[in-house]
């Protein structure tokens, strides 16, 4: 999973093996970004290490998927 800004420039990554048992992993990736001055686009992202196949996200009540964006002020 990656999160990248919007040219695709990769800011934070997270690697997680899932195996092929049907158990899914959690992951969790965090950034902590100083934009400039306007709008931002990022995006979070996910693609495949190895192997071949689709990568899905699979969201429900008791699998929950979340993006929190915060403004925590000055670093």
């Amino acid at each position: 999973v990656y999160i990248t800004d919007s040219s695709n420039n990769v800011i934070q990554m997270g690697i997680c093996a899932i195996p092929n048992n049907g158990f899914n992993p959690s992951i969790m990736v965090e950034a902590y970004v100083t934009p400039g001055p306007g709008a931002k686009t990022y995006k979070v992202r996910a693609a495949r290490g190895t192997g071949s196949g689709s990568v899905a996200v699979d969201a429900g009540t008791e699998r929950l998927a979340y993006l929190t964006v915060e403004d925590i002020g000055t670093l």
